[in-house]
């Protein structure tokens, strides 16, 4: 009985108000809870089943990292540019909120993008196919 007392004065602690303030750990500090929700909703069973077929060699980053590194990028927003995967991939910091083993290229992402279109080809078995070219350097 004398314990129940003594524990009733204590504070309870938690989430008291919901206010906006300028302090922030980082500018990326929401991205590791991010990557790990991605990871944590059962989305990438499904990605793994529709484009499962992309990844033609197992050497490569897995088709589930490339999608939670491609969705944090979005996320981020500090570039819009592909090329700034490399800038990325040199960051030890941005691996460390990611967690995966290794960051992918801006040539990996290049490539991963531009595989859609022969998927959506194969899918799709058009009769005609009008080139639309990329506008590379």
């Amino acid at each position: 009985m004398a314990q129940r007392k003594r524990n009733q004065h204590k504070k309870k602690t938690g989430i008291q108000a919901i206010i906006p303030t300028n302090e922030k750990l980082t500018g990326r500090a929401g991205l590791s809870f991010y990557a790990g929700n991605l990871r944590g909703i059962e989305l990438f069973p499904h990605i793994e089943r529709l484009f499962g077929s992309l990844r033609k060699n197992r050497k490569g980053i897995e088709i589930n990292e490339l999608f939670v590194q491609i969705l944090s990028f979005f996320m981020d927003g500090s570039s819009r540019h592909v090329r700034w995967f490399d800038q990325l991939k040199a960051d030890d910091s941005y691996a460390t909120l990611l967690g995966p083993d290794r960051l992918a290229s801006s040539h990996a992402m290049e490539r991963f993008f531009g595989s859609f279109e022969f998927w959506r080809l194969k899918e799709s078995n058009p009769s005609v196919i009008v080139g639309a070219g990329y506008d590379r350097p």
